[in-house]
Parts: structure tokens; sequence; C-alpha cells
């Protein structure tokens, strides 16, 4: 999720367009026995220094929006009054009314702790309705599934403690991408698994082997032993931590030219990679063996 138009999550168009995704996508899936579950996105800006984190807000915050009158509502119960407000922002309205036919009423400010502090304070509240009602709309439509959350790059992007605290009322599992062996996997979760006490499935993961620069979110392993070592881990970390409940490998279907990424497959031929199929073959029938399935 980033650059212009992002969502008014407090908006009617907002709840019916997710509405009619799920019943578009959920419904029909709803008895199927194969499903784990949904993912909804990836990355959204819940930590102030992400990109879109200030974008999201000011697009949410337009005159005579729903989430301007939740913006005010949020100033009223934190500043009280609106002299008190304007403490804080400057800007010579004489009522709470008035804020809600501003354009861009959170641009201005004198005291930026405060300012911050309220921003954080309303993506706080945009974070609460955006997984109720993503929520409310897949249960509506399927009651059996998992609800996978969002796919959070936690090495690129962390997660506030807010974040995860707000998703453990609406999301079943914390879904983490992250490349690289064990060792990095493990050292990214820590801050995530201090405040998330459920199941963690590894959305996108793994190590490519790589001819080229290296991608901006991509581990390289120098050789396919190297690449056998991270997915050789990978299996016996989901066995020492029961609270990872799967992987998934980065571009399992995939290996882009030139150079060949992570994928099993040549994306030339479209032939089948045996070395490092061989490789998976070989460590999915070990975990096999472990008892997990």
């Amino acid at each position: 999720m980033a650059g212009p138009s992002m969502p008014d999550v407090f908006s009617d168009q907002f709840a019916k367009a997710v509405d009619d995704r799920c019943r578009e996508v959920c419904k029909p899936l709803a008895n199927n026995c194969r499903l784990i579950g949904y993912h909804l996105c990836h990355n959204p800006p819940w930590h102030p220094r992400t990109k879109s984190f200030d974008q999201w807000i000011n697009d949410a915050t337009k005159p005579g929006s729903a989430g301007l009158k939740q913006w005010v509502q949020l100033m009223r119960r934190i500043y009280g009054t609106i002299d008190r407000w304007r403490s804080t922002y400057g800007i010579p309205v004489q009522s709470w009314e008035e804020i809600e036919t501003m354009d861009r009423p959170l641009r201005g400010y004198i005291n930026e702790r405060r300012h911050l502090a309220d921003r954080e304070a309303f993506m706080r509240r945009i974070c609460e309705r955006w997984y109720q009602v993503y929520h409310d709309s897949i249960r509506k439509y399927d009651s059996h599934h998992l609800i996978l959350g969002d796919r959070n790059t936690l090495h690129l992007q962390p997660l506030p403690a807010y974040a995860i605290q707000t998703m453990q009322k609406y999301v079943d599992v914390l879904s983490v991408n992250v490349m690289g062996p064990p060792q990095v996997v493990y050292e990214v979760l820590e801050d995530a698994t201090r405040h998330w006490d459920g199941p963690i499935h590894l959305a996108d993961t793994g190590a490519g082997i790589f001819h080229g620069p290296i991608a901006k979110a991509g581990y390289m392993a120098a050789d396919l032993n190297e690449l056998e070592k991270v997915y050789a881990g990978m299996m016996k970390m989901s066995v020492e931590n029961p609270q990872i409940i799967g992987f998934g490998w980065c571009g399992f279907y995939e290996t882009p030219h030139p150079g060949g990424r992570s994928g099993l497959v040549d994306v030339e031929t479209g032939e089948p990679l045996p070395d490092r199929l061989e490789v998976m073959l070989h460590w999915n029938d070990w975990i096999q063996k472990q008892g997990c399935r």
C-alpha cells in the first residue's frame, strides 16, 4: 500500500467495496477444504517512518469526509476545548465544526511533538477500522477459514506495538515477509513476538541464487549449497518454533531471467530445475518424518 488515493476507511464506500470484494472472493470458497485462508494486502503503512503513513492520514481527512469527522472527534477527546487545540495547531478557527470544512487541517502546527502524537493516535483508529471491516466482511461470507492478515515486510517496515495489538482482535495469523536464513528471520521476528502470542506465517521468505544485482528485499545465496542451507534451516526452524505454522518460499514457481532466483522452473523453457527440486523434495520428506503435516 503506497502512493496517493489511500482509502478513507471510515466511509460507507470503503465498507461497501470490501464487502463486495469478500462476497466475490470468499463466498464461493467458504466450503473449500483445500483453502487455508485469506491475506488482505501488502504492507499497510502502520509505522510513522513509512513513506505512506502521512499520505494515508491526509487522504482520509479531506473536507467533508467521514475520516475528517473521525479526526475531529479524536481531537475533541484529546484537547477538550478548541482553545487548547489551537495551542498545538495555531489555526484560527472558532469551533470544531469549522475544522470539518477545512482543506488539509493537519498541515499546520506549533507543537511538533503533540502533532506527531495526534497523527499516530489517528492512525491507530485507521488500523482498528481497517481490520474490523475486513474481519466482519470475511466472516460474513466465510466462517471456516483463517484470516491471515496483511503481508508485513518487517525487515523493511517494522510493526508498531499498537498495530500488533489491534491485529490480535481481528486476525488469526501474523503474516511476515522476510528473506534469509533462520538467524535473520528470528532477529526480524524478535520485536513482533514480544507482542504477538498467536501463530505466525512466514508468507514470503527464502533465498535466491543471483548473478545480477541483489533485490532490495532479497537474500542472495552464493550457490545451491547455501540455498539448501536456507531451505533446510527454515524446515528445522518450523519444527523448533511451534509459533511458526509454515512458510511460503518466494518465487516458488518462477525463475526470472537472467540468472535465476529462487524458483523451481526455468522461466524461458517452463521446465523444472532438477537440482533445486531435489533439495526441496529431500527436506519436504524430512519434515514429514518429524510428524509435521
